[in-house]
């Protein structure tokens, strides 16, 4: 029996054998407010349970409570709850703390017409509807062209689309088409190619269709299997392997919302390369919490009719497929090597002892491995994120004014505020300020030294040892990947960054270590970008008044305006074809953006960075700007 005025629910009162609770007569709060009248509430108990059903009425969902010391809705025991408004109200909201992603006007919404996608497009639409939000949707469908059933399944996603009034927009693989590689043969490994042909005609229709971020419909159930598909395959020299704790397995789940970035690829042109329009798009993911049978259950609930890909029930195709099956405990396993089934059946024992270690308390009777192991990657979620906050507050302290696109660690306020910094804590450090400093595309691993442990130890052993300034070997600049170089520096009281001399102690030296861009090397063209054609295309349309921009070395952004040259300029380089050129070259022991005007007689230099100055002078037709990033996203 449930307390008139309220929603039905399981029968939760602390005295259930008492009459229910009549809303009072000309009451107009709503139902739950109605009840906590003072003159009906005496009892410590009847508080907190009328509390309990306050905070569910705004949850939006009959029987979505809250459970003791819990942050999430916990459904009564055998029963799978769909999503309700609200919930997905707060988890989005969640996911959307940064302002592009506020603001932003279209999102785009990875659709394959299965539950996960079908039920993140139909709830999205529906949040935006209700709140009036002024921003739209496209759904996005690839077309791998893999099974014979394709065709089907992406005129079944148009369909699906369009019954929600959304524009669908499909596109097929050009498998053989540079930069896509030629189609996988049957029995060849396709996951990871067919990923990453996916994710460039993602962002490739995102950029044609203005969309702002891509919305996936990624699950609890699979971060369980990503994070023991990192398991299967994690190299002994990763970062990861130093330990099985919760922490340092930050980096084996997924975020809820990140940065595109430059890609996973430094070469302009390659495949899964997005460069500067990469830094501007986000990946949101706002299901990750949930696991997948909730999504189902919106589907059901809202009668949406999902297409189920038989592929992904096969083990033998994929290695998230066969982790899938042997999670889930299907039969058709059996097709599978059973050294495999071995090696996935230890890693999923690995993964529960740890879960269960990080458990203050025994889990409850009747608790399956999913469970314990959805646990676990919520634990690691939360680990990654209180590492990621520390991170923030290390650097915030760490960090010291130095020439654009390089980093001054102040290695004495290390060892004097936090001496006891742990391992994980010094690599995550180490990581975001490679990825800060690399020429190599942010976001890619390229940009943090691959996160090979050996290269952060080397990095770590020597900027985290304390450094005496007559000792010569601790003098040496070194190199450890990512093409960064660190150099140990006396920093003086003016902020003046002077070079360790050996043997040499300053009165009152703050000691630091200097990261900068090496020096590039003879086969790369990124560091060495002439513009003169652009130039001159642009002045070649006068009417036209578009600024141009492009990516310099993974570091700077130039953005041209041609129409504000002078007169003899122009008139330079449009006349002289074969003998004026102007290119922006690295320049300085900082690898900085110079700007030369070369022509036939003389070379001269219009732009650059003045030594100690923090900004470019330059032509008022050429702006330049360091774009990368040292947020954990």
């Amino acid at each position: 029996m449930a307390f008139q005025g309220l929603r039905q629910g399981p029968d939760l009162r602390p005295f259930p054998n008492r009459p229910p609770i009549i809303r009072p007569p000309n009451c107009t709060a709503p139902p739950v407010i109605a009840l906590l009248q003072p003159d009906r509430v005496s009892s410590t108990k009847i508080k907190n349970y009328l509390a309990v059903h306050l905070i569910a009425s705004f949850v939006g969902h009959p029987q979505e409570f809250l459970g003791p010391g819990s942050a999430r809705p916990v459904a009564p025991i055998g029963m799978t709850l769909p999503i309700s408004t609200n919930t997905f109200k707060c988890l989005w909201e969640t996911c959307a703390p940064h302002r592009n992603i506020r603001n932003a006007k279209r999102f785009a919404v990875a659709f394959s017409g299965g539950p996960d996608s079908l039920c993140l497009l139909f709830l999205l639409q529906k949040y935006l509807k209700f709140n009036q939000l002024d921003q739209s949707i496209v759904s996005l469908t690839i077309n791998h062209d893999l099974q014979p059933a394709s065709q089907r399944m992406t005129a079944r996603c148009r369909e699906l689309s369009a019954s929600l009034g959304i524009p669908n927009v499909v596109m097929s693989i050009p498998w053989s088409q540079p930069p896509f590689p030629p189609k996988p043969l049957p029995g060849q490994a396709i996951e990871e190619v067919a990923r990453a042909a996916r994710s460039q005609l993602l962002f490739d229709a995102m950029q044609e269709h203005e969309c702002d971020a891509l919305v996936m419909g990624h699950h609890a159930d699979d971060q369980v299997e990503t994070a023991l598909m990192r398991l299967l395959r994690r190299p002994r020299s990763s970062e990861n392997a130093a330990t099985g704790s919760e922490v340092s397995m930050h980096n084996a789940i997924t975020r809820p919302y990140r940065r595109w970035g430059m890609g996973f690829k430094s070469q302009p042109g390659s495949l899964g390369w997005a460069g500067l329009p990469g830094m501007d798009k986000w990946i949101i993911r706002p299901l990750l919490t949930l696991p997948k049978d909730r999504l189902i259950a919106t589907c059901q609930e809202n009668n949406l009719d999902y297409v189920e890909d038989t592929t992904n029930f096969n083990p033998a195709l994929t290695p998230r497929n066969a982790v899938r099956a042997v999670l889930a405990g299907r039969e058709e396993v059996n097709v599978l090597p059973e050294a495999d089934v071995r090696s996935i059946h230890n890693v999923i024992d690995k993964a529960k002892s740890m879960a269960l270690a990080s458990q203050r308390v025994e889990p409850p009777i009747g608790t399956t491995t999913i469970d314990i192991l959805r646990a676990w990657v919520g634990g690691l979620e939360k680990a990654r994120a209180n590492l990621d906050c520390d991170v923030d507050c290390l650097l915030s302290e760490v960090s010291a004014p130095s020439p654009p696109s390089t980093f001054l660690l102040r290695t004495d306020r290390i060892t004097k505020n936090n001496p006891y910094l742990s391992k994980t804590h010094k690599y995550a450090l180490i990581r975001r300020i490679l990825r800060f400093v690399s020429p190599r595309a942010w976001g890619s691993a390229e940009a943090e030294a691959g996160g090979r442990t050996d290269s952060l130890e080397r990095i770590s052993e020597r900027i985290f040892r304390r450094i005496e300034p007559t000792i010569s070997t601790d003098s040496a600049k070194f190199g450890a990947g990512a093409d960064v170089l660190w150099k140990p520096v006396v920093i003086g009281e003016d902020g003046r960054i002077e070079a360790l001399r050996p043997g040499r102690s300053p009165p009152k030296p703050a000691i630091g270590w200097l990261a900068y861009r090496s020096l590039p090397r003879a086969a790369e063209r990124d560091a060495q970008v002439d513009i003169t054609s652009i130039i001159r295309d642009r002045l070649a349309n006068p009417a036209s008044r578009k600024e141009t921009e492009l990516l310099w070395d993974c570091r700077f952004a130039l953005t041209l305006k041609p129409w504000l040259l002078s007169e003899d300029v122009k008139a330079t380089i449009i006349d002289n074809l074969d003998v004026v050129s102007v290119t922006v070259e690295a320049g300085g022991e900082w690898m900085l953006p110079t700007v030369v005007l070369r022509q036939a007689r003389s070379t001269s230099v219009i732009g650059g960075y003045p030594k100690r100055r923090g900004k470019f002078i330059g032509p008022a037709w050429l702006d330049v700007r360091f774009v990368r990033e040292l947020s954990a996203v």
